[in-house]
């Protein structure tokens, strides 16, 4: 429909594949090539890339209602690596310290199990 239309007004296209002329009154492909003819409908694209343009836009902006939840986020994210640097700083003085005294008398498992269970509850807030 919309190439009938157009061989009224405009009688021969060149091929947008090869270049080579094309006469709409009678041709259907490329006669050189065989690509199919296309018509390219600007206002659709037009409209196609400003709605694309305005997600973007949207997609960018600064959203105030978001920056409460990014902060949160990150502050976290903050929480938990100190968490886990503490933790091992933890570990790593627990170890030195049961190098240091005797483990027979069961104390070290002792001393393990309620700093284990005290940064479990740390932890977890």
């Amino acid at each position: 429909h919309e190439i009938s239309a157009l061989s009224v007004k405009v009688k021969q296209i060149r091929c947008s594949s090869c270049g080579g002329p094309i006469n709409l009154e009678k041709d259907s492909a490329c006669v050189h090539c065989g690509a199919a003819i296309s018509v390219l409908d600007e206002v659709a694209v037009e409209k196609a890339l400003v709605a694309l343009q305005a997600k973007e836009m949207q997609r960018k902006s600064f959203d105030p209602s978001r920056l409460g939840d990014a902060i949160m986020a990150t502050e976290a994210n903050a929480r938990r690596t100190r968490a886990l640097q503490s933790l091992q700083q933890v570990n790593h003085n627990q170890n030195a310290w049961l190098g240091n005294i005797s483990t027979s008398n069961g104390l070290a498992d002792l001393v393990e199990s309620g700093i284990g269970a005290a940064l479990a509850v740390w932890l977890s807030d």
